[in-house]
């Protein structure tokens, strides 16, 4: 900068906060550096003054949106175990970091009040529900649904992915024939172990 009071100090702001300062030369001129913080997309003001001399200037942050994740799993129609675990592919965009957010739907449509779990600013392309959360999504055997989006650190946010289905398997027990068989051929066993033993009592006396 130039054209400022000479050693008198800089102060640069960025938007509204206090970025760096610095001093003037015997010239009132000034060299500073900074990096702008992650920001909203579109215009920012850059503010610079000595307490009587200001000028001004735009900086404007990128908007393009980041590409959408592909989706990994669990895929659509697929039946998961706990511990629930959903997987995407990393996004890498000039404006980084880039995080994520996650939805899970009782409907496809992901309409409104039918969002039972959101998080936001996920920095993992890989999300485990907690033991809380799964409760959430106990009910066995009936459809969820699941999306994810990525958004850069301008706040540019990319398209939800293809929605994907998935439901919560049920634990396997034996109840019904199952059960009974169990049960039916482990009373055969005892009565051919109990046989057995009595033939070999009455062999030895």
């Amino acid at each position: 900068g130039a054209g400022f009071t000479p050693r008198a100090k800089i102060v640069i702001k960025y938007d509204s906060t206090e970025i760096t300062s610095t001093t003037a030369d015997a010239a009132g001129t000034f060299v500073a550096t900074f990096q702008a913080p992650p920001s909203l997309h579109g215009d920012h003001a850059i503010t610079v003054t000595d307490g009587k001399v200001t000028s001004a200037a735009t900086f404007t942050v990128e908007s393009t949106a980041p590409q959408t994740p592909p989706v990994f799993s669990p895929e659509s129609g697929a039946r998961v175990k706990s511990p629930v675990s959903f997987d995407w592919g990393d996004v890498l965009d000039d404006s980084a970091p880039v995080t994520y957010d996650l939805q899970i739907s009782t409907v496809r449509s992901f309409i409104s009040g039918s969002i039972v779990l959101g998080k936001t600013g996920l920095d993992s392309s890989r999300y485990t529900l907690t033991e809380a959360e799964e409760l959430i999504v106990s009910s066995r055997d009936v459809p969820y649904y699941w999306r994810v989006k990525a958004v850069d650190a301008a706040q540019n946010e990319s398209d939800w992915t293809t929605t994907a289905e998935f439901s919560i398997a049920t634990p396997f027990s034996f109840t019904g024939w199952p059960l009974y068989t169990i049960i039916g051929i482990g009373g055969v066993l005892l009565f051919f172990v109990g046989f057995w033993l009595g033939r070999k009592a009455a062999f030895r006396f």
